[in-house]
């Protein structure tokens, strides 16, 4: 197939604030490349644009730990993620756009009349990302919800169902906040993260750890998998 080249300024996250003055976009210089009928891929991510799917490769980065993201760069906050990823948040963020993925674009986080950060409102479905994950150690392994891999300390129970929501980051000076954090997935309210978790617990970063009944071997290869409403 011949590969589609795209040299393009493209705005990504919540607009900077209306007291400063515009910055330049972050400039994409990438390859997407159409590699089988409605499937496309950038930087190691392909999007399946019939199936509304995403996937990436990661690996499992700690086992024990308390955790306030659920996978970040591997140039990342490693010491405090259950995945680490070789991909491009900003790469994979074009990508969703591409599929017109749809954003909660509400202020996150929120705080109280004490300061204390609060939950923002729950994502309408449009908003909610399912995330799947698949030890690749033995091909019979079949794809498990994310959540089923983090657990709250409290009680030892695993995420709730679809606890994830699209957030898109932020640019700041017409940097793209993800990529130069490289924050993916994020248990512990970050509005620089793509995604965040909308779920109770949300606000504490003293709320998850990884379940150590199902989360593989340090270093165990994993595909990630981002299903998105039609």
């Amino acid at each position: 197939m011949r590969p589609i080249y795209i040299f393009f300024f493209i705005i990504l996250g919540s607009s900077i604030k209306a007291d400063e003055s515009p910055k330049i976009p972050t400039q994409l210089k990438g390859e997407i490349k159409k590699i089988a009928p409605g499937i496309l891929e950038l930087g190691g991510i392909q999007l399946d644009t019939k199936q509304y799917e995403i996937h990436f490769p990661a690996k499992i980065n700690q086992r024990q730990n308390l955790i306030e993201y659920a996978i970040v760069h591997k140039d990342g906050k490693t010491h405090e993620s259950l995945l680490q990823t070789e991909i491009s948040p900003y790469q994979l963020q074009i990508l969703l756009l591409l599929a017109k993925a749809q954003k909660f674009k509400e202020a996150l986080p929120e705080f109280d009349a004490e300061g204390h950060e609060t939950p923002p409102l729950t994502p309408r479905p449009k908003h909610r990302i399912r995330i799947f994950v698949q030890d690749l150690r033995e091909k019979e392994n079949l794809s498990v919800p994310l959540g089923d891999w983090i657990i709250n300390v409290d009680n030892g129970n695993p995420m709730q169902a679809e606890p994830w929501m699209y957030t898109g980051s932020r640019l700041y000076e017409g940097r793209f906040l993800a990529e130069e954090d490289g924050d993916i997935v994020a248990v512990y309210l970050n509005p620089v993260a793509l995604f965040n978790s909308w779920i109770p617990g949300n606000n504490n970063d003293e709320s998850w750890i990884p379940n150590p009944q199902k989360v593989p071997p340090v270093d165990t290869p994993v595909k990630v998998t981002l299903k998105f409403p039609k």
